[in-house]
C-alpha cells in the first residue's frame, strides 16, 4: 500500500485513471461532438432558441393532452352519474302505464253495492303505493290542472274555450306527466283554454 504521506509517493491508479477520464472527456467534445466545440456564439444562441421553441412546442402538446385527459375524465364521470341516476328510466315509463289503468279504474267512481266499494279501495291503496314507490326512486307526477300551459312540461292536445279561466291555463290534464330525477320522463297531456 503507498504511503500518502510520503510525497515521493503516488497512487499510481487513482492518477491514471484520471488520465483516462480527462482524454475521455476531450474525445467526447473533439470527436462525438464536433459540432459544439465549433460553434460560434451567434450560432449557440440560434440553436437554444430554436431548442426552446421546440420544448415550447412540446409544452403546448402536453398541456393539450392534459386538458383533452381532464375533459374526458370529466365526461366520464358525467356519463357514470347520469347512468346511475336515470339506469330506472325504461323501468319507470313501462311502470306508468299500469299508474294509468290504475286511475282510469278509480275515475270510474265507487256506485254498487260493498264489493265493488272494497274493490274501490283496494285500487286506490295500489295506486297510492305504487306513486309512492316511484317516488322512492325519484320519480314525480306532474298534474299541472290550473296551472299556466309550460311546453316543456305539457303537451297540449287541444285548445277549449273558458272564460272562467286565463287563456293558455291547463283545464284538463287527460294523462298526468312524470319527471325522472327533475328530468322530464312523459309529458301530461293537456286541454288548454284559449
Amino acid at each position: 500500500m503507498p504511503d500518502l504521506n510520503n510525497p515521493n509517493t503516488k497512487d499510481w491508479t487513482a492518477v491514471a485513471a484520471k488520465d483516462k477520464t480527462k482524454e475521455k472527456n476531450e474525445k467526447i467534445m473533439t470527436e462525438e461532438m464536433p459540432e459544439i466545440t465549433q460553434l460560434s456564439s451567434a450560432e449557440c444562441e440560434a440553436k437554444l432558441d430554436a431548442s426552446e421553441k421546440k420544448a415550447e412546442e412540446y409544452m403546448n402538446k402536453y398541456m393539450r393532452l392534459l386538458a383533452d385527459m381532464e375533459n374526458a375524465q370529466r365526461r366520464a364521470e358525467r356519463d357514470i352519474d347520469n347512468a346511475r341516476n336515470y339506469a330506472i328510466e325504461k323501468f319507470a315509463l313501462e311502470t306508468l302505464n299500469v299508474a294509468d289503468n290504475l286511475e282510469r279504474t278509480l275515475d270510474v267512481g265507487v256506485e254498487g253495492n260493498e264489493l265493488v266499494q272494497k274493490i274501490y279501495i283496494g285500487v286506490e291503496l295500489t295506486m297510492k303505493s305504487l306513486l309512492e314507490t316511484l317516488q322512492k326512486f325519484g320519480v314525480e307526477q306532474i298534474n299541472p290542472i290550473g296551472e299556466i300551459f309550460n311546453h316543456d312540461l305539457h303537451s297540449a292536445v287541444t285548445v277549449r274555450e273558458d272564460k272562467t279561466v286565463k287563456p293558455n291555463t291547463v283545464v284538463q290534464v287527460l294523462q298526468k306527466g312524470y319527471l325522472l330525477k327533475k328530468r322530464l320522463l312523459r309529458p301530461a297531456m293537456v286541454i288548454v283554454s284559449k
